[in-house]
């Protein structure tokens, strides 16, 4: 057969690649047959994905951290794990980023959900899923896990129990408060 027997097959690095072998054969009245058959390479293994390290991020609001919230300091951080990830392929120099999606921590079942720098992560643990497609269509995962720490002195939600106000040092600070009349 040409290629012979034990070749290594070529492949172009994106989408199929095939070769024709032939074989022939002659038996014993010195009659030769000759047969063509095709080996068709196929890159079939995803991007192997990496999440970034773990993060933890104060609340921007009672119930969670979005990432639109400019004057909040770990709003960069937040926003810079969400951007974050990386992605190495057998074939493919350059995997495509895809968008971050929201998971259901510990459920790899869940319906992802699309993330924008206005989502809300709830306060607690937070499980984002980073995707890297190669040019063979293949899709890579990894999940990183975003923690949200309660707001800094609690929320006000309940009427007439007293909150001390605190800074990011969870230190105590004055509050002056006015009132407008409606």
């Amino acid at each position: 057969c040409t290629p012979a027997s034990g070749s290594v097959f070529p492949f172009s690095g994106v989408g199929p690649t095939s070769t024709t072998v032939t074989c022939s054969a002659t038996d014993a009245a010195g009659n030769i047959a000759t047969r063509n058959f095709v080996v068709t390479v196929q890159d079939t293994t995803a991007p192997a994905v990496t999440a970034p390290p773990a993060i933890t991020v104060a609340a921007t609001q009672a119930t969670g951290a979005r990432g639109n919230v400019p004057q909040a300091p770990d709003t960069p951080l937040l926003l810079l794990f969400l951007q974050d990830g990386s992605a190495s392929d057998i074939a493919d120099a350059q995997p495509l980023r895809l968008p971050v999606q929201r998971v259901v921590c510990g459920n790899p079942s869940s319906l992802p959900e699309a993330i924008t720098d206005s989502t809300l992560f709830a306060v607690g643990q937070n499980c984002v899923e980073f995707q890297f497609r190669d040019a063979s269509g293949n899709i890579g995962r990894a999940a990183g896990t975003l923690q949200v720490s309660p707001p800094i002195g609690g929320p006000v939600d309940v009427a007439g129990v007293p909150v001390v106000a605190r800074d990011l040092a969870n230190q105590p600070q004055p509050v002056t408060t006015t009132f407008a009349v409606l």
